[in-house]
């Protein structure tokens, strides 16, 4: 997660926003970071998908489709003029084995 965009943000620094190991863990006034491995089988009310910067590859994919279904109410979703192009273009053109 040190990677991850978000932790640049004044959400992450002001500690709004923190990464955690355990998704199920809530804290009131306070947003989760987590992975998308971390989240599946998981809903939540919101989510903010961040880094798509590559959808080709079927492991990419398939965890932006995790992160993607895990809200109940809305979704928003950061990612690379690529990323947004290769989302657009038809499935079968899109993932590379």
């Amino acid at each position: 997660m040190d990677l991850s965009a978000a932790t640049a943000t004044k959400a992450f620094r002001s500690g709004h926003l923190v990464a955690t190991t355990d998704p199920t863990t809530a804290e009131p006034g306070k947003a989760r970071l987590v992975t998308a491995v971390q989240i599946k089988g998981l809903e939540t009310s919101h989510v903010c998908v961040v880094d798509v910067e590559d959808t080709r590859d079927a492991t990419a994919l398939a965890r932006l489709y995790v992160a993607m279904t895990r809200p109940r109410i809305s979704l928003w979703i950061c990612a690379t003029d690529d990323a947004w192009q290769q989302m657009a273009q038809a499935p079968n053109k899109r993932i590379t084995q």
